[in-house]
């Protein structure tokens, strides 16, 4: 996710300038606060999971998961503001906020703190995923929302 907002303040930003953003969409300084908030609750999870003393095959679904998230959390990124592919990118994060939520259970099972950490993580993607689906989705009709569809099968 940071890694969009770099993109944005580096690359083109012209397909994002024009997106209809709705009145209640954060002010910069709020999505820089929850990118670092995203970044401290998975980096934190992450750590916590690595210093609890249980073996690497215990411990082997928490980082399966972790890497999983953290993937899809990339194609989002290469999806929504490299590509400017909207609708699949609202598809990858709806996914990964469940491959976050795998995430935190399995996570939780190795140490209980590190599991609510990762499920903060899940929550911040669930915002994210919920402002990426009223931007992209703002001027559309579900008549519109059935025929983006239908192209994407």
């Amino acid at each position: 996710m940071g890694a969009g907002f770099v993109w944005m303040a580096i690359g083109d930003t012209s397909w994002f300038a024009t997106l209809g953003k709705m009145s209640m969409a954060p002010s910069a300084m709020l999505v820089y606060i929850g990118t670092l908030l995203l970044y401290v609750c998975s980096g934190l999870a992450l750590f916590m999971v690595m210093r609890t003393g249980v073996t690497l095959r215990e411990k082997l679904g928490a980082y399966v998961y972790y890497v999983l998230a953290w993937g899809l959390n990339i194609a989002w990124v290469w999806l929504f503001f490299g590509t400017t592919n909207g609708v699949v990118a609202t598809m990858v994060i709806l996914v990964s906020i469940l491959v976050a939520g795998w995430a935190a259970s399995s996570m939780r099972m190795v140490n209980k703190n590190a599991g609510w950490f990762m499920y903060g993580y899940a929550v911040i993607l669930a915002f994210v995923a919920y402002l990426n689906i009223l931007t992209v989705f703002a001027g559309y009709r579900l008549g519109n929302l059935v025929n983006i569809v239908s192209t994407l099968l």
